[in-house]
């Protein structure tokens, strides 16, 4: 044993079950008293099952045995195995103790850390976990004991016992263990003596009692008791999901290596275990090293095995060993099955950085025929298909053709090309005669390949003398997507380089390639351009179909071709593809001959094989809806189980097992629990549905993302609290919308189609009151769109029915509530009136004047119709709507003064317009200390406390009373601060006011910083054109009084060209532009913005 595995407890040691020549995967049991010892595991035919996991799953495999020294001989104890649980511990804590296991984000020293690194899964079988301290729950765990017990003798628990196990469960849930956990419960009761003559049946591990609530946990029940829970059949399902399990976390846990992440980090001693002839374990000293007995002293090394087939060493053969061998070879010897591309175009880092791999030193020559540079280099051109990867490979081989004596290519998709190619090799190489049984028989022309790769005489007289006279090699394994297909056939020594490309990004990091390679990104903005402009001989701005394009340089291959023979413009091009039937037809034309001469034979539509998905192909077609950018995985398995398609992953093991199958064949990557897909797969995704499976898909994903949107019920709506939530999935419904526009889904049920409106709907309230007018309005028509076409088809009967109707009407009300609030928003009082009118009558005709019950919404309509009126300037009649909206809330039951804090603040503003100021003063005072008696003074809750203290500002200065004013806007701006963030329009209106208090005291430079920040939130969009005019033609007036005029009278030009553009002039006249005042720039700004 490796020296690493330092000494253990000697009250418990680990065990070797069974290990394998060269150990890759550590397989560690840990059983109590109360089940067999795992060498008796065994399934219905006697078979010992832990030996039958399959090789494929875990290569390298080593079981060892915890013994943790409770036995039936001694009294059980909780506290014994708890204590002895430490010794486990400990121990593999030592064992998988790595320095580097420590860096970036696992900086802090900890031993416990050092065990989850190293961890990739846990499979508990029959373990407790609880929270509850009550008695009666931890009850089976005093049978637990006597289940395992030959006595009569009754387990000790107590209170102490008790508390402990609760304070190991609340550390282990409270701990988040990001490791992938499977809990194994019986489904059978299990017999256990309760007396010297009774006996009872009881769970003893219930489904219940097992539970960890792990975010990555696994539940599998076992069709047996307890005391036959570890005895799985081989032939059963739960086995195959076992081994499902151990296939995906070792896959995952390989990615995150891959990735770099801190999460995982392979154990150090596992690389330095080797195996004696013995089949018995190295014995360990109290030191913990090894006698010297076991292991010989010429015993294998960790150079002498790394990279075998089998997971141990192996010997090379000589080509001289092989009896059929032709002695010598055939130089030089070039085997290149495709043309040189002399269009091949940038990619010279990569190239650079293959050379510095490949030769070290200026001579190449002198590099690989050195002595002690005797083993193969390696290196790995990892990427996604289309991304280049061959032609990379190509171009270093041509380019570097004198530098090797031979150069052999091998198409390295499948087992039969590889041993395929070797056979050519050995046959062109003359290693064997054409005519012989030998050349037919892959396993002999194979070793001889392997043999001439690990000592390449260049002819037989010298085979002797050396290293003198061998010769260089170049081998090319070409689209190696699957590494275990090469494991028999690698070259492990010889003077040569292997270059492999791979569509797997975890192929550089293999046992193979020693971390060497590169993960291929696409062209950049700049190399894209240059690139499209050698393609197509046209000249101009490509940006926009890099961008759409991805940079992969076989889509701009392919679509290059297209602007050829179509003779398309940049522009027109672009143009053609946003339309949807055109991008379709584009991605699957095929290539010219001239391309696929070079390498490019395949379309877009063929190249990412999707087709040959065998598990991942549903998932990837649900991401093709999706946002590119960012798709969070709670949205895929929150409740997987409401998507109707049958192939989608409905457990958390199936959907890991398709998104690493996604993973391997780089089709998405992952990072912090997202996952981003390019634009173009999704495209070929979802050109390869017929038009019933891109509903069915999309039906899907509006179904998962409506699972985790965090509705939010109509009613007087600013509550913040949800926006985190709601900022992580707002981009997946924008993703959504969009393709429901480009191809009008009907989604095949009143449910479905009803739920998606309502959807956007609430999407679209979440963009707007965060401050994002621009996305909120589409949203809200595409859901009219919907619910108009719902309410035409709706059956007579179920128009007499009511239900469907209804939901209908009140989701067209809410509509037209939330597009008049973004007309309000966007400075379009007319469009905002005409929208809460409408509003308001739906929601009359729906709800009792006089008794509206628990119904709010005729209420919130007269407030909403009061602010259209007043936007149009019909004071009196916004004044009253808002009275209105006050004594309507009243007669709601369970009436509460802060439901009517927006008609209260509203009427506060209509009394300020009105200049009846003491009762404005009066109202939003009033209106203030409710919210406060609510919420508490300075509440976060919503901003609608900051537009209290907004509007007190305006009317204490329209009093006079400058100071108060100006403190009741500077509160205003620090709750829009703490609320609604610093870039939303209400936040920078506060700025503005602000601003006018600094200038009134003469601190142009303080107002001069708070234009500045109101005109960074305003300057960006269209739809505050009236508020950047505003800011900037006050911030003329500041820049005036500190003595810039001339950069005052570019913001004033400004200020002046965008107000003739957003107004039509006050009472339809155009006042000159000399003449205009603050009140001009104002009479744009929504009412309570002013």
């Amino acid at each position: 044993m490796a020296s690493q595995f330092n000494s253990l407890n000697s009250s418990g040691s680990l065990r070797a079950l069974f290990r394998a020549p060269k150990i890759q995967n550590l397989l560690v049991v840990v059983p109590d008293a109360t089940v067999p010892n795992p060498a008796e595991w065994q399934d219905r035919e006697g078979r010992q099952w832990l030996r039958s996991i399959p090789y494929s799953v875990t290569p390298g495999l080593a079981v060892f045995v915890h013994e943790v020294g409770t036995t039936t001989l001694e009294t059980p104890s909780w506290h014994n195995v708890l204590e002895r649980g430490k010794t486990l511990w400990n121990g593999l804590v030592k064992l998988t103790r790595d320095e580097n296991a420590l860096r970036r984000a696992y900086q802090q020293p900890s031993s416990f850390r050092q065990l989850l690194q190293a961890l990739a899964g846990v499979i508990l079988f029959g373990t407790p976990h609880s929270t509850s301290e009550d008695f009666n729950t931890w009850e089976s765990t005093v049978l637990l004991l006597q289940s395992g017990l030959l006595s009569k003798r009754k387990g000790q628990i107590d209170k102490e016992n008790v508390e402990r196990f609760v304070k190991f469960s609340l550390e282990f849930e409270q701990a988040r263990i990001s490791t992938p956990i499977l809990s194994v419960y019986e489904l059978h009761p299990t017999k256990v003596k309760t007396s010297l003559f009774s006996s009872r049946k009881v769970h003893l591990t219930s489904k219940e009692f097992v539970t960890t609530r792990s975010r990555q946990e696994e539940l599998l029940g076992i069709n047996t008791d307890h005391q036959n829970l570890c005895n799985v059949d081989v032939a059963g399902k739960e086995f195959a999901k076992l081994v499902g399990f151990l296939t995906t976390v070792l896959e995952e846990a390989r990615l995150r290596l891959v990735n770099g992440s801190p999460q995982y980090r392979a154990a150090s001693a596992l690389y330095n275990w080797t195996v004696a002839e013995s089949n018995e374990p190295p014995a360990l000293k109290s030191d913990g090293s090894i006698t010297s007995s076991t292991v010989p002293s010429d015993a294998l090394t960790r150079d002498a095995t790394v990279g075998s087939s089998d997971g141990g060493f192996e010997i090379v053969p000589l080509v001289s060993d092989m009896p059929s061998a032709r002695q010598g070879s055939k130089l030089p010897c070039y085997i290149l099955p495709l043309s040189r591309n002399k269009r091949f175009f940038g990619r010279s880092d990569v190239l650079r950085e293959i050379s510095g791999t490949f030769f070290s030193s200026s001579k190449v020559e002198d590099d690989l025929r050195d002595e002690g540079a005797n083993e193969a280099k390696t290196f790995a051109i990892c990427g996604p298909g289309g991304m280049g990867k061959t032609q990379i490979a190509a171009e270093f081989a041509f380019s570097q053709k004198n530098q090797f004596d031979a150069i052999f290519w091998i198409f390295a998709e499948t087992a039969m090309k590889v041993s395929e190619g070797f056979s050519k090799i050995a046959l062109e190489l003359e290693l064997v005669d054409p005519d012989s049984v030998d050349s037919r028989d892959p396993v002999v022309t194979r070793d001889l390949v392997k043999g001439w790769l690990a000592n390449p005489l260049k002819a037989a007289d010298l085979l002797d003398e050396g290293y003198a006279d061998r010769a260089s090699w170049l081998l090319v394994l070409d689209n190696a997507d699957d590494l275990t297909i090469l494991e028999d056939v690698w070259p492990l020594d010889g003077p040569g380089c292997v270059l492999l490309t791979s569509r797997d990004p975890l192929a550089k990091h293999s046992s193979y390639l020693g971390m060497t390679g590169i993960d291929l990104k696409p062209f950049d903005a700049e190399e894209g351009k240059r690139f499209l402009s050698r393609l197509t001989g046209k000249e101009g701005d490509s940006a926009a179909i890099v961008k759409l394009l991805s940079g992969l340089p076989l889509a701009m291959t392919q679509m290059a071709g297209v602007i050829i023979r179509r003779d398309l413009s940049f522009v027109e091009f672009v143009r053609t593809y946003n339309e949807e039937e055109s991008r379709k037809e584009m991605l699957q034309l095929s290539l010219g001959h001239q391309n696929r001469r070079f390498g490019y034979s395949h379309t877009l539509a063929s190249v990412w094989a999707l087709d040959s998905l065998k598990r991942g192909r549903s998932l990837l077609e649900v991401l093709s809806f999706l946002d590119p950018d960012g798709i969070p995985e709670t949205i895929l398995t929150t409740r997987p189980e409401n998507v109707s398609l049958e192939t989608f992953p409905k457990s958390l093991f199936s959907y890991q097992t398709a998104r690493t199958e996604l993973l391997q064949s780089s089709l998405i990557s992952r990072t912090a629990e997202m996952i981003q897909v390019h634009r173009l797969i999704q495209d070929v995704a979802r050109i390869k549905l017929g038009q019933s499976e891109l509903t069915a898909v999309f039906s899907a994903a509006v179904s998962l993302v409506t699972t985790v949107w965090p509705f939010e019920a109509f009613g007087w709506r600013h509550d913040v609290a949800r926006w985190r939530v709601c900022e992580q999935i707002f981009p997946q419904v924008l993703s959504l919308r969009q393709h429901h526009s480009r191809n009008d889904f009907h989604l095949g049920s009143f449910d479905a189609d009803i739920q998606f409106a309502k959807l956007l709907t609430d999407a679209g309230w979440y963009s707007s009151e965060s401050g994002n007018l621009g996305d909120s309005l589409p949203l809200f028509i595409d859901a009219q769109s919907i619910a108009e076409r719902l309410a035409s088809s709706l059956s007579p009967h179920s128009r007499m029915d009511g239900s469907d109707m209804e939901q209908v009407d009140s989701l067209l009300a809410e509509i037209h509530h939330n597009i008049g609030c973004v007309s309000t928003e966007t400075n379009d009082p007319k469009g905002a009136l005409t929208h809460f009118k409408v509003f308001n009558q739906l929601v009359m005709q729906k709800v009792n004047t006089e008794s509206p019950g628990n119904d709010k919404r005729l209420a919130i309509s007269w407030n909403e119709l009061g602010n259209g009126y007043m936007l149009n300037e019909m004071w009196e009649k916004g004044l009253e709507s808002f009275e209105t909206s006050i004594s309507t809330m009243k007669r709601v039951d369970n009436f509460k003064w802060s439901d009517v804090s927006f008609p209260l603040v509203n009427l506060g503003l209509a009394y300020w317009f009105t200049n009846q100021l003491e009762e404005a003063s009066k109202t939003l005072l009033e209106g203030l200390r409710h919210r406060e008696d609510a919420y508490g003074v300075d509440d976060k809750e919503s901003f609608i406390t900051g537009r209290f203290l907004y509007a007190l500002g305006n009317v204490k200065t329209a009093q006079g009373l400058w100071q108060e004013g100006h403190s009741y806007h500077n509160k205003a701006l620090s709750q829009y601060l703490s609320t609604i963030g610093k870039n939303h329009h209400r936040t920078g209106d506060a700025y503005v006011k602000v601003a006018e208090h600094h200038f009134s005291f003469e601190q142009y430079d303080q107002a001069l910083l708070c234009l500045n920040q109101a005109l960074r939130i305003f300057a960006p969009r269209a739809s505050l054109k009236p508020e950047k005019a505003r800011a900037l033609f006050k911030r003329s007036t500041v820049l005036k009084a500190l003595g810039h005029p001339e950069k005052a009278a570019a913001d004033r030009k400004e200020s002046v060209d965008l107000y003739y553009k957003v107004s039509a002039g006050i009472d339809g006249v155009r006042k000159r532009s000399d003449d205009l005042t603050d009140t001009d720039f104002d009479r744009n700004i929504a009412f309570w913005s002013r």
